[in-house]
């Protein structure tokens, strides 16, 4: 009987949406037309989406109290907190851990919406952007009501 793995019930997998295989299969299906009416000159063609799926069920991101597991299509690799000094969100790409070496990893799939599902396993490494707004919000707010004054009679 095979060993079952433990599962750390803290960890979070950061994933491409599995209904993004609706794309592919439509993919699929205009390819194969093409494929079934030239064979010879389409038919590598239906590769692509294969490729595509086994792409979209790979690719994640694995974030747990004690490391990032970063899952490609044809490597993995485990990058612990204690390397990590902070992270960077490049615009139109994904994010991108920087080591305390100076190099940075990028993290597949992960954007900038999901720092709420990665901030509470950082154990403080990575701030929570949103509680500090909110701080400087009720701080603004504070500031900007006047006192409220004492009726004596």
């Amino acid at each position: 009987m095979p060993k079952a793995k433990p599962q750390n019930p803290q960890a979070r997998t950061i994933r491409i949406s599995r209904l993004t295989l609706l794309g592919v299969l439509l993919l699929a299906c205009c390819i194969a037309f093409l494929a079934a009416a030239e064979p010879f000159l389409f038919g590598w063609l239906l590769a692509v989406p294969i490729f595509l799926a086994v792409w979209i069920l790979r690719v994640q991101t694995r974030v747990s109290e004690t490391a990032l597991q970063l899952r490609t299509l044809f490597r993995t690799r485990t990058v612990l907190w204690d390397e990590i000094q902070g992270l960077t969100f490049p615009k139109y790409r994904s994010a991108r851990a920087v080591l305390t070496s100076g190099d940075q990893v990028p993290l597949p799939t992960v954007t900038f919406e999901d720092l709420p599902k990665i901030t509470p396993l950082s154990n403080g490494r990575i701030p929570d952007i949103e509680a500090s707004l909110q701080a400087e919000r009720q701080e603004q707010r504070a500031r900007s009501t006047p006192p409220q004054e004492k009726h004596s009679k």
